[in-house]
């Protein structure tokens, strides 16, 4: 069975059709718009006009309705780089789930009175998540000093709850003539059904919708050559301590030396910044790593809660212990090995799932890495103890580091 095939419109839109087996289908439509793509006096808007993307269109004024009438369950999620949509159900309704993205492809049209009702419940989430929330300040915080140009640096919810309380209509419905075009988007299609079936249907629904030309051009992050840290403080019970260094995108292969050296420092109770600092020395109440993930040259992130017995000052000098010890000895060839065999099993055991295949087809497909396809454990296998070590010797120095010291109020 194929992975999948592909055709595109002529109006753009690329059609991605995986075939899988059973009694369940998957639509996914992936836009290639993001924070990355808002004005920075107007940040959130991307993730405010996916919520709004539920809330009517031409012929379909109750999304949710419909989709649940079907048996279908769906959501849908932005990040810096791209806004998705998806929906599961039985696949005798793949008509219906079509003529629904259609629908909202074509163009929004909601009631004024659903505008300010989403405009209050993503207020709300952005109080939950960054004003309200323990820690919630970090993460934008951090954004805020590793990116000097690139639109990366405000958090996708958005910098300022004024940007949210200040959104209009017209705000919402241009951004959505501007990003949400055919030939900016990737539909995608899952189940047990004949591939000329899916590309007849998806001509059907899809082939009349008035393709825009998309304008993405980014203001690119220059190389950071200089340390850089801020303090911050609000309400948590521990003081806190999180550095992010620059690493690759997301569509390269030394993403993947970046992911291995995430295990090592930062998976689970047995990663060496968990052995080293939480278990052994007690200098932080817990500690991990991730990685951004992004289009763009993302980020490399350790951070953790400290002890009250140390000064996050210290604290973060025991980080750079670990990472100065791990430079100077490297990493054995079984401890390599012992990652890389827990990558397979995890990365199995995702794609067992049709809706985590999907979705990691709209990621690739949005983030124009097709080449990338099922070559995760071609890439992680093939990285040698001196690949990682040489990745993080150029990775892990001040030049390229931003730290975040966080004192709990």
């Amino acid at each position: 069975m194929d992975l999948f095939i592909k055709k595109k419109l002529k109006n753009g839109l690329q059609i991605v059709f995986h075939p899988s087996a059973g009694d369940i289908a998957c639509v996914d439509v992936a836009y290639g718009v993001g924070s990355k793509n808002e004005e920075s006096s107007k940040t959130g808007l991307a993730h405010f006009s996916e919520h709004m993307m539920f809330c009517g269109s031409q012929n379909v004024k109750d999304y949710d309705f419909h989709m649940q009438s079907i048996g279908g369950v769906n959501n849908a999620y932005t990040n810096h780089d791209y806004t998705n949509y998806y929906c599961l159900f039985p696949k005798e309704n793949i008509e219906t789930a079509l003529w629904l993205e259609s629908n909202r492809m074509v163009g929004m049209d909601f009631p004024t009175s659903a505008f300010e009702a989403q405009k209050k419940l993503v207020i709300e989430e952005f109080k939950e998540t960054q004003s309200n929330k323990p820690y919630g300040n970090i993460y934008s915080k951090l954004l805020e000093l590793a990116y000097k140009k690139h639109s990366y640096r405000w958090a996708v919810i958005g910098k300022e709850e004024s940007h949210i309380e200040n959104f209009t209509e017209d705000d919402v419905k241009n951004f959505f003539s501007k990003y949400y075009s055919s030939k900016n988007a990737t539909l995608i299609i899952s189940g047990n059904f004949d591939k000329n079936y899916i590309f007849d249907l998806a001509e059907k629904w899809f082939s009349d919708i008035e393709q825009r030309e998309v304008d993405k051009k980014i203001i690119s992050e220059p190389i950071q050559k200089d340390y850089r840290e801020a303090k911050i403080e609000g309400e948590a019970p521990f003081d806190a301590v999180y550095r992010g260094y620059k690493m690759s995108p997301r569509i390269s292969e030394n993403f993947y030396t970046f992911e291995v050296l995430s295990r090592i420092f930062g998976e689970g109770k047995s990663s060496r910044l968990y052995k080293k600092l939480v278990d052994e020395e007690k200098v932080f109440n817990s500690i991990d790593t991730f990685l951004t993930e992004s289009a763009d040259a993302g980020l490399f992130i350790i951070g953790g809660t400290v002890s009250p017995d140390f000064s996050v000052e210290k604290a973060n000098e025991k980080i750079e212990e670990v990472l100065s010890d791990f430079i100077l000895k490297g990493i054995e060839k079984k401890e390599l090995e012992k990652i890389k065999n827990i990558y397979e099993t995890e990365n199995a055991f995702d794609l067992c799932s049709l809706s985590n295949r999907v979705d990691n087809l709209a990621m690739f497909f949005a983030l124009d890495g097709e080449k990338y396809i099922n070559k995760d454990s071609f890439y992680i296998n093939n990285i040698s103890e001196e690949s990682v070590l040489s990745c993080a010797r150029e990775t892990f120095i001040p030049e390229n580091c931003s730290t975040v010291f966080f004192h709990h109020k």
